[in-house]
């Protein structure tokens, strides 16, 4: 990614965050660990160079020492810039890199971007809501659409309101006021708001929509050189044709420039041409996808499931698609082969994913392995193999892959420069480190397991209780995928405080499930906490807690997400409800669609343990175990 978006805000009482899925699935991160085998800091520095000393190139890394933060190694694996932000993406050719830190000042999770040097000082704050390449420079956005161009080295050139898009051809969208238009790279407005979309430049011309609804082609000086009339159309015209579509009830087709319908509406989905073809869809789902040329003639007969392009004149090509199973469980038919522009098959049918060719080499993923093939789908005897599946690229002498959701650096021979592996020190020699379950490409799992308490009983009841279950574990479900990791949520005196959280996703549904459990773990004597055990019997907690729920559902349901007949009558909590402790505050939460819809995740409700004060049995184990 060039640049970092991030328009969204989550209010902290939403809870975790959803994971993503397979092959590169972002779960829970541990809050607080220590990284273990981090990069030494560096004595001195390193802002410039010499002709006899050239600029050593930066990679972005993570520490969990306290909380996951991100700084800079060079290729020895030696910290250069300490980790301090909360993202950190390449350093840029002009010596600078964009770097996210977070702020939840005002009760929400909000990202701020800014640029750094090499020296790991901001040369623009970060208090931008996303910045961006732009050009030479870089175009940054604050959170009231007021928008900076910037030069390389971060000093502004211009600043305007509104929300500009990437350079292309010398020229950015530019949104204002519900419209859009068009400046230049140093933000002069050459083409005024007057658009209900736009798209970028291509050979001197752009797609645009104008406001009564119609499709137009414009030059850079905004001069309409032709309409078009059309439901929806392409964003723009590559080989001189467009993908169109004239109506909610007709097909797609292809027009070309001139107007005229080149290629019938024949398609219920239709691709963009890239190098002088594209991918058709006879229909949604099923093996009925083809490709074509600028003739509208199959290159490969509309005889498979998936066709993706994957550069440099290759497509990937599979016969059936894994997530939407037609009860057909022969391995191979949802397998990846690779294919040429002329529809020549150049590989059998053998990956389970293809990422994209760069420099004539792609990386492909056979079960639990990834590896670099050429072409001709020859594997790469001068590049690793690597085990895991994930996002895994050369960068700069070095291969970057986050593989298994964990980032490591490996050189060209295959030796780990620097790998993410987690360690808490506990106290008292006892530590807490991850351990991973990965039985099949549809289910990876990390947990924790501490180590070094003396009491051998203790010990193995605490791991067998963290451990995840077996039969999550076995299962062979091939309609389906799980992902789980957990966070260190709390750790003070001898309470433990770990969450799982985890996502089912069933291949083909519109979403999964995400799962969140937490549990509370006595280091000193084994115990395994309940909500119960940290109250007096029969003290009427259980209404106490309810009613406090209900207060803030008040004031603050709609914003919660809660549905509004849950809101005016919600039942009292039970024993089994899940919670978990920060030092003073009991966290109630629910699972989504208990109280609200999926898309408000696990409503939180926080509760002052000062507000339950006469509830709490403060001579018990649960509460000693957390206090002096």
């Amino acid at each position: 990614m060039k640049g970092i978006r991030s328009k969204g805000r989550t209010h902290i009482a939403l809870g975790a965050a959803m994971l993503l899925l397979l092959p590169i699935c972002l779960a829970a991160e541990p809050l607080a660990a220590q990284e273990n085998g981090a990069p030494d800091a560096a004595a001195n520095v390193q802002t410039s160079a010499t002709p006899e000393q050239p600029i050593e190139d930066l990679y972005p890394y993570y520490s969990m020492a306290k909380g996951k933060k991100w700084g800079y190694l060079n290729r020895e694996g030696k910290t250069i810039i300490e980790p301090q932000f909360d993202s950190a993406e390449s350093f840029q050719e002009q010596g600078v890199a964009v770097v996210g830190v977070e702020d939840s000042s005002d009760g929400y999770f909000e990202s701020k971007y800014g640029l750094i040097d090499r020296s790991g000082s901001f040369v623009v704050p970060a208090e931008y809501e996303y910045i961006q390449e732009f050009g030479s420079g870089f175009a940054a956005e604050d959170f009231e659409h007021h928008s900076l161009i910037l030069d390389g080295h971060g000093n502004k050139v211009n600043e305007m309101a509104g929300d500009l898009g990437s350079l292309s051809e010398g020229l950015a969208t530019f949104y204002k006021d519900e419209k859009y238009g068009y400046v230049d790279g140093s933000g002069s407005i050459i083409v005024s708001p007057q658009y209900e979309s736009a798209n970028d430049f291509k050979n001197g011309k752009a797609v645009v929509k104008t406001q009564d609804g119609q499709y137009s082609i414009i030059n850079t000086k905004g001069e309409t050189l032709r309409s078009y009339e059309a439901e929806y159309m392409g964003d723009s015209f590559s080989y001189g044709l467009s993908e169109v579509k004239k109506s909610d009830d007709s097909l797609w087709g292809y027009l070309g420039e001139n107007g005229n319908m080149m290629i019938p509406e024949t398609y219920e989905i239709a691709e963009p041409f890239q190098e002088g073809r594209a991918v058709v869809k006879l229909k949604s789902f099923g093996a009925e996808t083809g490709l074509i040329n600028t003739k509208g003639e199959y290159v490969l007969e509309p005889h498979y499931a998936i066709i993706q392009y994957v550069g440099e004149s290759m497509w990937a090509v599979a016969r059936k698609d894994r997530y939407f199973p037609d009860g057909e469980s022969k391995d191979d038919l949802y397998k990846f082969a690779l294919f040429n522009k002329d529809g020549k098959q150049i590989t059998d049918y053998l990956y389970d994913d293809v990422a994209s060719f760069k420099d004539g080499y792609s990386v492909v993923s056979q079960g639990l392995t990834s590896f670099f093939i050429d072409k001709t789908g020859q594997k790469a005897q001068s590049l690793p193999i690597i085990q895991g599946t994930g996002t895994i690229q050369r960068d700069k002498g070095l291969i970057s892959a986050n593989v298994d959701n964990r980032l490591q650096y490996i050189d060209m021979d295959g030796n780990v420069i620097w790998k993410a592996e987690y360690l808490k020190d506990l106290g008292n020699g006892i530590v807490l480190k991850e351990a991973k379950e990965r039985p099949h490409r549809n289910t990876l799992i990390y947990y924790p397991v501490i180590e070094g308490i003396q009491d051998k009983q203790v010990s193995e009841k605490i791991n067998a209780e963290l451990m995840p279950s077996d039969a999550t574990i076995s299962s062979e479900d091939q309609s389906a995928s799980y992902d789980e990791d957990f966070t260190v949520h709390m750790f003070k005196k001898d309470l433990l405080v770990v969450g799982a959280n985890g996502y089912y996703y069933p291949f083909g549904a519109a979403h999964g499930m995400p799962s969140q459990v937490y549990k509370h773990v006595n280091i000193r004597n084994g115990s395994i906490y309940k909500l119960a055990d940290l109250f007096k019997q029969d003290s009427g907690y259980l209404s106490r807690i309810s009613d406090l729920i209900r207060e803030q559902l008040k004031d603050h349901a709609e914003e919660k997400g809660v549905f509004p007949q849950a809101a005016e009558d919600l039942p009292d909590i039970t024993d089994s409800q899940g919670f978990y402790l920060d030092s003073d505050v009991l966290n109630i939460y629910y699972n989504p669609y208990d109280i609200g819809p999926y898309a408000a995740g696990f409503i939180t409700f926080q509760i002052p343990l000062s507000d339950l004060d006469t509830y709490i049995d403060k001579q018990g184990e649960f509460w000693k175990s957390f206090h002096e």
